[in-house]
């Protein structure tokens, strides 16, 4: 079954998708094999292991916990080890979720760092960008950034993407990227896995070669796209408006064990 194609823009789905199109349903029947008796059965299971793991406390909605069955495709125990992952994550590197909810990062949002683009690929998935650094923008990256890369930082951010995150990466672009970054790559290398690895794809300034993968109908002006200038203040705008739930989920996690 192929993605169906994507004719005009009017046809690109926004991030913000009040529901699943029938398309995206298809596609997560296809890769995933999600079913409604699927989806009840496995949450049934995870909410059981995470009730016998010790000294572990969880957010247990279906929403949160949707996202680790799927990012698993639907196998409860992947799914349990990645959430497991997650949480664990936090608990060993605490400084780096000490500046946990948006308005502790508005410096970040300030320098227009990260965010999502508005539209969809034309397969649905949402397109998350960020800048020295899913399309990693890596124009203004030098040597004075390598200062603040340390190799046990990248082994953190590594960890996080790959082995935390509740999310499946259809594929990861690096744009602009200049000669300093093979160097940074050829670094952090050896921590990813080879099935990220086989999903990365460098073009350098070639927009042309990113359309191949990317519907310029869903990128902004910088990257060769249709829809104008880049634009991140409603998704900022988004993340402020969910101060109060950063700090609900802020206090999840395991508990932190003394002698």
């Amino acid at each position: 079954m192929a993605t169906p194609e994507i004719q005009t823009p009017d046809d690109i789905l926004p991030l913000d998708c009040k529901e699943i199109p029938k398309f995206v349903q298809q596609i997560a029947l296809k890769e995933l094999g999600e079913t409604e008796s699927k989806r009840e059965k496995c949450l049934k299971e995870l909410r059981t292991k995470i009730s016998n793991e010790r000294n572990l406390r969880c957010d247990a909605s279906d929403n949160f916990l949707l996202r680790f069955v799927r990012a698993r495709k639907f196998d409860t125990e992947a799914a349990f080890t990645l959430l497991k992952s997650h949480y664990k994550h936090r608990l060993k590197n605490p400084s780096v979720y000490q500046q946990w909810t948006p308005k502790q990062n508005m410096e970040m949002m300030k320098a227009d760092a990260i965010g999502f683009l508005e539209k969809r690929n034309t397969d649905g998935s949402a397109i998350y960008f960020a800048k020295v650094g899913l399309i990693a923008d890596m124009k203004d990256f030098s040597w004075s950034h390598l200062m603040y890369l340390p190799l046990t930082k990248l082994t953190c951010f590594v960890s996080a993407v790959q082995d935390c995150l509740p999310v499946r990466h259809k594929a990861i672009h690096i744009v602009n990227n200049p000669s300093i970054f093979a160097f940074v790559f050829a670094l952090i290398k050896p921590l990813i896995n080879k099935k990220l690895r086989d999903r990365i794809h460098f073009h350098g300034d070639n927009m042309s070669s990113l359309h191949e993968h990317v519907s310029p109908y869903v990128l902004p002006r910088e990257y060769g796209g249709t829809l104008g200038t880049l634009q991140t203040e409603p998704f900022y705008s988004s993340l402020l408006d969910s101060e109060e739930e950063f700090l609900r989920r802020s206090k999840y996690g395991y508990e932190m064990q003394t002698d």
